[in-house]
């Protein structure tokens, strides 16, 4: 729905007005209005109009050195503790694989009963940025 240029507006911050909205998705926007919009490349960002365009701004402009997945929390975690040469990473490694998980889900159901193949392609068009700088596969 989102997605859709009928309730494009209704969504708010900005995503409407922005020129990419008509080719790039409402998270690849924010991904980009949080970790590579300032003040200083505020003009760079409402003027992108093309996939080159904003590969190249978030290639340029991202000022995020890590990143931590929820999906892979610990993992992420423990390697930007090394990264950084921060306090024992072995000794948090070990608690943190140690703990047991809460609150988690269980979705043990294809993508496919949550999407059709329609919107499958609109996500894999739309937010393609976010899909390949994680890795993301459908």
């Amino acid at each position: 729905m989102i997605s859709d240029p009928k309730y494009m507006a209704d969504v708010g911050e900005g995503y409407f007005e922005w020129p990419g909205c008509g080719f790039v998705g409402l998270m690849t926007f924010r991904y980009l209005k949080l970790f590579c919009s300032t003040v200083d490349t505020n003009d760079k960002f409402t003027s992108l109009r093309t996939d080159r365009q904003i590969k190249e701004f978030e290639k340029h402009n991202l000022h995020v050195d890590h990143f931590i997945r929820q999906e892979s929390l610990e993992i992420d975690l423990v390697d930007i503790i090394t990264k950084l040469k921060l306090k024992d990473p072995r000794g948090i490694e070990e608690k943190l694989f140690s703990m047991s998980r809460r609150n988690t889900s269980s979705r043990g159901r294809d993508l496919a009963y949550y999407y059709d193949q329609e919107c499958l392609e609109i996500v894999e068009s739309r937010e393609r940025l976010i899909l390949d700088k994680f890795d993301y596969r459908f």
